[in-house]
């Protein structure tokens, strides 16, 4: 069995939540997800521009090298 699961910059457009805070959420949440559903294959992070992007990937980095 094939699983994913997609996580938008939710609030991080009109709403304006700041997007390192919301990036470091994101990562943080999908990865204790990922510990309680073992099926999971594929994370997506929806980043509709770079501005939105760069601090997903950031965060994804400073979690894999284990810093907060």
């Amino acid at each position: 069995m094939y699983a994913s699961v997609a996580f938008p910059a939710i609030s991080c457009g009109v709403y304006r939540y700041p997007l390192e805070q919301a990036a470091a959420i994101a990562v943080r949440e999908t990865i204790a997800y990922t510990k309680t559903i073992q099926s999971i294959e594929e994370i997506i992070f929806a980043c509709l521009s770079r501005e939105v992007h760069d601090p997903h990937a950031g965060a994804l980095v400073s979690t894999a090298a284990g810093t907060p």
